[in-house]
């Protein structure tokens, strides 16, 4: 496939899109919520719900059964991609606007706008998976 991958989200900007692990689909933070697509075909294969404002930013998890997404509400959740259920929440300081797993997926790192100090505000969060 080349060029343009062009797939309807109705009228909502996408802020962030990740590829699964294995490579067949990619999330997207738009809106309230988690779109998850096939990556060959363009389907959507689920949508993830919970969030009370607009999403900013999306990661899987290295095991490729969980997602964690942040946004404007100061929330990170974590949702089972298999189930679809929304497994944990962590709370943020201000918006989100990046967020990371680290390499065994053991732990989550997200940031966002600096205090008026103007220190960064980074957390760091553990994160024990529950078999999906």
């Amino acid at each position: 496939m080349t060029g343009s991958w062009l797939y309807g989200l109705r009228q909502v900007p996408i802020f962030d899109v990740a590829w699964s692990p294995d490579g067949s689909q990619i999330a997207t933070a738009a809106g309230f919520e988690v779109r998850i697509f096939n990556a060959s075909n363009g389907e959507v294969v689920q949508t993830l719900l919970g969030s009370t404002n607009n999403l900013l930013t999306v990661s899987w998890h290295p095991s490729g059964s969980y997602i964690a997404a942040g946004g404007m509400d100061n929330i990170v959740r974590v949702w089972n991609v298999v189930t679809g259920e929304q497994v944990e929440t962590f709370d943020h300081a201000t918006p989100v606007l990046t967020l990371d797993w680290n390499p065994n997926g053991e732990q989550l790192a997200f940031g966002g706008y600096i205090r008026p100090d103007n220190s960064p505000i980074i957390d760091i969060v553990n994160f024990s998976p529950v078999n999906p």
